[in-house]
């Protein structure tokens, strides 16, 4: 579900996401940054390119670049208190 997503997401990367959050990116009426768009497919466990549509492939070919990125996420959110870059 929406709520599933926006909580495993928020508790593997610390990035506040709401259900509605994941509703409006779904029907395209918002656009997700791209931090928030590694995680979403990261914890889905899909491509980046399968997430925004671009490949009906949804196999990961870097798993290991994508879990680096989502820690560095998580990193400079508990250092920076939150920011966002």
């Amino acid at each position: 579900t929406m709520e599933n997503v926006a909580d495993g997401v928020r508790r593997m990367t610390g990035i506040p996401l709401s259900k509605g959050q994941i509703s409006r990116y779904e029907s395209g009426k918002e656009d997700p940054s791209l931090s928030t768009a590694v995680a979403i497919a990261a914890f889905l466990g899909v491509s980046l390119d399968y997430i925004m549509e671009l490949s009906d492939d949804p196999q990961i070919r870097s798993m290991e670049r994508m879990l680096a990125y989502v820690n560095r996420i998580k990193e400079l959110r508990t250092n920076k208190g939150g920011d966002e870059r």
